[in-house]
């Protein structure tokens, strides 16, 4: 069983302990990737067998890294088999592997803690603003009581915001001033039109944007990642883009 927690784009989580249970029951495997809201937020190895994540996302915070990592929960049955296998598989070119994430070995200076107070308050701000349809977060009412069962801390809450406004979104993309780019959990606030980069393929056909439908993906919908910025930069580009957009008032 692998799952994200949260998920990408929605940030929807699962009831973490209950899929483990479920997983014991039928003998097996649990696999959980907390990218997303990063390990930094969400405590994850309790319930898996195995925990993967990105470390380009938070650890490596100026984007200048691509590397992951793999944590075999100690207490998890067959862990004496998997631990090794999975050692095995990269052990001879570990070296090379790692060498990149040494040399960018950087301090995090605070950084999740300064994203994690920044997020709410973008948030309430997205969330009052007439021209924004949805807002979704780590600690949105959907499942805010699962994420709260693996949060680290109460105020956990990863970079993540995704957000649907009531007209298209191309006047408002182009004219907010804020960095644009795919990835996320960096120091630099990111702006980007997720499901068109991630499901182009869908968006440009009915059947495609029928299945998107299905499974409640906006095809406009952006995906905004907090950085370290002040708050107020972080609020103001976003309301000089709502307010100077013609098709958003």
């Amino acid at each position: 069983m692998i799952t994200e927690v949260p998920t990408n784009p929605l940030i929807q989580t699962p009831d973490v302990p209950w899929l483990a249970a479920l997983a014991r029951r039928h003998d097996a495997r649990v696999i959980l990737d907390p990218s997303i809201a990063s390990p930094f937020s969400v405590d994850l190895l309790p319930h898996a067998d195995v925990v993967v994540a990105s470390l380009t996302k938070y650890t490596a915070n100026e984007g200048d890294v691509i590397a992951g990592l793999a944590v075999v929960n100690p207490a998890a049955p067959r862990c004496r088999v998997a631990a090794p296998a999975a050692w095995g598989a990269h052990r001879a070119d570990l070296p090379a592997r790692t060498g990149p994430v040494g040399g960018a070995d950087r301090p995090h200076g605070g950084g999740p803690r300064r994203i994690q107070a920044n997020v709410p308050r973008v948030v309430a701000f997205l969330e009052s603003r007439p021209e924004v349809r949805a807002v979704r977060w780590a600690r949105h009412a959907a499942s805010r009581e699962n994420f709260e069962r693996v949060a680290r801390v109460p105020g956990a809450v990863g970079s993540m915001v995704t957000f649907e406004l009531n007209r298209p979104v191309d006047a408002f993309y182009d004219a907010v001033r804020l960095s644009k780019g795919p990835s996320f959990g960096m120091t630099t606030t990111l702006l980007c039109p997720f499901i068109q980069l991630a499901h182009y393929d869908l968006v440009t056909s009915e059947a495609g944007r029928a299945e998107l439908a299905a499974s409640g993906l906006n095809p406009e919908l952006l995906r905004l990642s907090v950085g370290t910025e002040p708050v107020e930069e972080i609020i103001a580009a976003l309301a000089e883009a709502l307010g100077a957009c013609p098709t958003c008032q």
